[in-house]
């Protein structure tokens, strides 16, 4: 079944012949009339009987119809859903950031990519597992860790800052080799690549 099959017996139904609707749909009448056959061919039976000079749905017709509204209103709104994304009008991206690298340094550039695309929907994730493990374990008496501030969460673990010596990193982007970009991960990739970091 293909959608020009669904367009054009709507359009029919709603006009209630094959002239009207050919001009509604802006196709030619054989070309309307191959494609109800083709339908009820692959159907099994009319979906249109002849009430005087009027098509009405038959009782088969009546029953797809409204599944059929709904395939084609499916259809429309995955066209606007594309072409929201490739817009970015409505583009979720998805970034996770390790808890080690601060969260708070990171969130300033999140804030001005949210101010400059404000149709990127931004997800950030600054947790794993393996900090909840780490802390766990010193909780539990088995030692210490070196961890940033902001990612200790147990209560109960006793945390104190490291002033001396200064502490230096260098943060990587790391995504998947071959994978293709979306317009918003491109986007982000290069503006955090370009972005003055605070000292």
């Amino acid at each position: 079944m293909e959608l020009q099959q669904i367009r054009y017996f709507l359009a029919i139904q709603e006009h209630g012949g094959f002239s009207r609707a050919a001009q509604a749909c802006d196709a030619s009448q054989p070309a309307l009339t191959a494609a109800i056959k083709k339908l009820e061919a692959e159907i099994g039976a009319p979906v249109f009987h002849r009430e005087g000079r009027r098509l009405v749905l038959t009782e088969l017709g009546r029953l797809v119809k409204p599944h059929l509204e709904q395939v084609l209103a499916g259809t429309q709104t995955a066209r606007e859903i594309a072409r929201s994304f490739t817009l970015l009008r409505q583009a979720p991206l998805r970034v996770g950031v390790m808890a080690t690298i601060g969260p708070v340094r990171v969130s300033r550039y999140f804030r001005r990519f949210h101010q400059t695309h404000p149709g990127v929907e931004l997800y950030a994730a600054f947790r794993s597992e393996r900090e909840d493990w780490i802390e766990s374990m010193v909780l539990a008496g088995l030692g210490f860790a070196f961890m940033p501030e902001y990612s200790v969460r147990l209560t109960g673990l006793q945390h104190r800052p490291l002033v001396d010596p200064p502490v230096e990193r260098t943060v990587l982007i790391a995504d998947v080799r071959g994978r293709q970009r979306s317009a918003a991960t491109r986007l982000f990739v290069e503006g955090i690549r370009a972005y003055k970091w605070p000292a």
